[in-house]
């Protein structure tokens, strides 16, 4: 007969409740620029930002290279929520080398955890400082920049190289380049310099890669109007179109002119000014100013021509008349009885 009944197990099991987190709040390496044998102080302070105690360590790393110098280690236990650990240390530099690179590296592990590493950099070497500026402000599709490092130096040697890479996957060497970008976008350019020594100092800088246009402004009758040439997205382009222009040889100079009727192009209008603001992914552009024929001017100047010519020939052939008429008519003779008497008075005249 068999036993009846129930087989029991029993497990034990541990976890904690609440959240464990420790952040690192300050770290600090003093100096960077450091003597050969001169004693450099590190510290770093966390604290437990979570809800339960936390236990761990404290490290320190001096870093050449990639390769561990040394490495230096502060335990605690039970650090409570809210509360914070400051861990200092030293690190003696006599086995150090001159101009060499070390990275200072602090962290915290705990309860199979660790925060991020906080580095600094130090060296007997003086770090170079990179700057650069470019020209021109707004870059181009297309335009040639020129980047300019002249303004970077080292504070105890000379800088032995720069190096730029223009975020669109091209790099050159030099402290004076160029680099022409062929598509629209926004670009982070880097310039890193070296020292004699080895050490670098590094920048960057974004810039803005817009649409470039050509404008090509003219006229329908051969008028010169200023605002061609190259433009970048977002100028503003003011166009103003003379009223009237003479019409060329004799014409023009009777008075009949060319008038301003309105502007077509990239854009129409009717007004005689008017301002363009470049947009869109066209990059070729035309306005241009349409004129009409106006022969007002001379139609009135001509009919006043006509009309005193007119009037002139009426005067001329009024006193060519009246002459002709004079020649053709003799002079009426004296009445009789006035001749008598003046022959009476020429006798009177001889007897005295």
């Amino acid at each position: 007969m068999g036993i009846i009944g129930n087989w029991l197990d029993r497990r034990i099991l541990s976890f904690r409740v609440g959240r464990i987190l420790v952040n690192v709040t300050g770290f600090s390496v003093e100096p960077t620029h450091f003597e050969v044998g001169q004693t450099i102080g590190i510290e770093l302070e966390a604290r437990n930002v979570g809800s339960c105690s936390a236990s761990g360590k404290c490290i320190f790393l001096i870093l050449k290279a990639g390769d561990e110098v040394e490495r230096i280690h502060h335990n605690f236990t039970y650090l409570a929520p809210g509360e914070s650990l400051r861990f200092s240390s030293t690190w003696n530099t006599s086995s150090a080398e001159e101009g060499a690179v070390y990275h200072v590296m602090g962290y915290v592990s705990y309860e199979s955890q660790s925060t991020a590493p906080w580095i600094t950099v130090v060296s007997t070497n003086l770090f170079p400082v990179a700057e650069f500026v470019f020209a021109p402000a707004k870059v181009g599709l297309g335009e040639v920049v020129t980047f300019d490092a002249s303004a970077s130096a080292d504070p105890d040697g000379a800088l032995a190289s720069y190096e730029w890479a223009f975020g669109d996957g091209g790099n050159a060497i030099g402290s004076v380049v160029s680099h022409a970008y062929r598509e629209l976008g926004l670009y982070e350019v880097s310039l890193t310099v070296t020292d004699d020594e080895g050490a670098t100092g590094e920048v960057g800088q974004f810039l803005t890669v817009v649409m470039s246009y050509t404008l090509n402004v003219s006229s329908n009758v051969g008028l010169t109007i200023q605002g061609s040439g190259t433009y970048k997205e977002g100028d503003e382009v003011v166009l103003t179109a003379p009223t009237s222009t003479g019409m060329p040889g004799v014409l023009g100079l009777l008075g009949a002119k060319y008038s301003f009727r309105e502007w077509v192009g990239a854009l129409n209008s009717t007004e005689g000014t008017v301002r363009l603001v470049l947009t869109g992914y066209v990059p070729r552009l035309s306005m241009q100013a349409m004129y009409v024929e106006d022969y007002t001017g001379a139609i009135i100047v001509v009919s006043i021509a006509v009309i005193a010519i007119a009037i002139i020939v009426a005067i001329y052939i009024r006193k060519r008349v009246g002459r002709a008429a004079s020649k053709e008519v003799p002079p009426p003779p004296p009445p009789p009885s006035a001749g008598r008497k003046a022959e009476s008075l020429r006798g009177q005249h001889r007897t005295r």
